[in-house]
């Protein structure tokens, strides 16, 4: 019998792990291209609210940075900034091409997706709060950045398979309910201008599995805490990240029950009331 011999020398994708668990020679270079590229990317996105041509500008560099450097090495160096820019006098229009820079390495990175995810979503939050507290902030475009990074999750999500999928789908869901709140320190009283922005968290919302019935009673929320809880072995720094989802889910449940497009809202309001009537028969 006649056995293939394979070339000493020659490395074989199959014989060794994965190449972005070695570790790399190169490490000390990047980083010292991630520690250049983090100056730069500051510098430059204060240029972004000087006009809608500079922001244009800004945003074309960042996509640049990011089609050119690595991926995690960029997920770094935009994290960072974004947390730079939390102190900056424009957030809303510095933190906009570093979002959208954001979302794009998301889906770039190849592997330890739900770990980048942990790192990066929590410091988006805090960047989205603190721009919902802006006097002159537009709610669509609070909502806009929001939900570019939620697709972005999703299309991670929807690459991955088993735990590693079901995992990204809890931290989205978490996500989502968490801006819902955020969002709501914009609109404030105009309680009617959160049902379009609603309508486009809906596949969202069917995506994660979560229910108009299981958001009003609490259910979803406690069923994607507990999910992260226990994978994470009680990672409560991240867990409050998410402090708000009560309020989130809560609101998303009212935005859908004003909605005329959320027909599956009722069904679930009448479920819940023939809920109540049978408990209250055996007097709970």
């Amino acid at each position: 019998m006649t056995m293939s011999r394979r070339r000493e020398g020659k490395k074989h994708v199959a014989d060794g792990p994965n190449p972005e668990d070695e570790p790399d020679e190169r490490l000390p270079e990047r980083l010292f291209a991630a520690d250049r590229y983090t100056s730069s990317i500051k510098v430059i996105s204060k240029f972004a609210g000087l006009s809608s041509k500079c922001l244009e500008l800004v945003e074309a560099i960042v996509d640049r940075f990011v089609e050119a450097c690595n991926p995690r090495d960029m997920l770094s160096v935009l994290c960072e900034a974004l947390d730079a820019a939390r102190v900056s006098l424009s957030l809303s229009t510095s933190s906009t091409p570093l979002l959208h820079g954001l979302s794009k390495v998301f889906i770039s990175v190849r592997g330890r997706h739900y770990e980048q995810l942990k790192v990066a979503v929590p410091i988006v939050l805090n960047v989205l709060k603190d721009m919902s507290l802006e006097p002159n902030m537009q709610v669509e475009g609070l909502f806009d950045k929001a939900l570019g990074i939620a697709v972005s999750i999703k299309d991670v999500a929807s690459k991955l398979v088993r735990k590693k999928a079901q995992k990204s789908v809890v931290l989205l869901g978490l996500y989502v309910m968490q801006i819902t709140a955020v969002l709501s320190v914009s609109i404030k009283d105009k309680v009617d201008s959160g049902v379009p922005l609603v309508m486009q968290l809906k596949p969202l919302l069917a995506y994660c599995g979560l229910t108009h019935l299981g958001l009003i009673t609490g259910n979803d929320a406690d069923r994607l805490t507990s999910t992260v809880s226990k994978d994470d072995d009680g990672d409560d720094d991240f867990l409050n990240s998410f402090h708000d989802i009560n309020l989130g889910a809560s609101l998303l449940f009212v935005w859908g029950r004003i909605s005329p497009e959320f027909a599956d809202v009722a069904s679930d309001v009448n479920e819940l009331q023939s809920e109540h009537k049978q408990l209250a028969s055996y007097g709970l």
